[in-house]
């Protein structure tokens, strides 16, 4: 249970967008802005349980197999985490959102993406998906209480440690993507082996 929350705390920790969520909420009042972070959490979550409830159902009916999972989810996540290595995080994703806020862009993409779905599928076929949705509301709960104090973090913290922060989770993320790979490939190959 422990791996897979840290690996999930990895890949959805709002450590290094706390800048953007500042950002795109220091304008509004504190009530506005809690109402607006909760209900962008509860929006990613939503999502994500829904894809690790269904997603297998569906992946299972169109003959994807968790070795096919593996490989294309660390494919994602290393593109994720190379361009996230390489750019800036909060710079990047205030250039894609230009002035709109709202739930949409804030809970998903930003705070629950492509790369957080691929991890959350691929450990629901591993370790079953009530452990996982255990460790999404866990997450989620986390998230909750940084996102709520954003602007006290950054003042404490500063941008310049807060993205260090992020790149390290970043490196951790990219171990996590040639994990998957590496074992999405190994068991093709020994499914490949095994007598028909």
């Amino acid at each position: 249970m422990l791996r897979i929350f840290f690996a999930s705390f990895v890949v959805m920790n709002i450590m290094p967008l706390l800048p953007v969520v500042v950002g795109m909420t220091g304008h509004m009042k504190p009530a506005a802005r809690s109402k607006l972070i909760t209900q962008a959490l509860l929006m990613g979550a939503a999502v994500s349980a829904g894809l690790v409830v269904g997603g297998p159902v569906l992946f299972s009916y169109i003959g994807i197999t968790l070795h096919d999972l593996r490989i294309g989810g660390g494919i994602i996540l290393l593109v994720f985490v190379t361009y996230d290595l390489l750019f800036s995080t909060s710079q990047r994703k205030q250039q894609d959102l230009g002035d709109e806020v709202g739930i949409i862009p804030l809970g998903v993409p930003i705070l629950m993406g492509p790369a957080t779905f691929a991890t959350l599928l691929v450990m629901s076929n591993a370790h079953g998906r009530l452990a996982v949705l255990a460790v999404l509301a866990a997450n989620v709960a986390i998230n909750w209480i940084l996102a709520q104090n954003a602007h006290r973090l950054l003042a404490v913290l500063g941008e310049s440690l807060t993205l260090a922060l992020g790149k390290l989770y970043s490196l951790f993320l990219a171990a996590i993507a040639v994990s998957m790979m590496r074992n999405g490939i190994a068991g093709v190959i020994q499914d490949l082996r095994a007598p028909v």
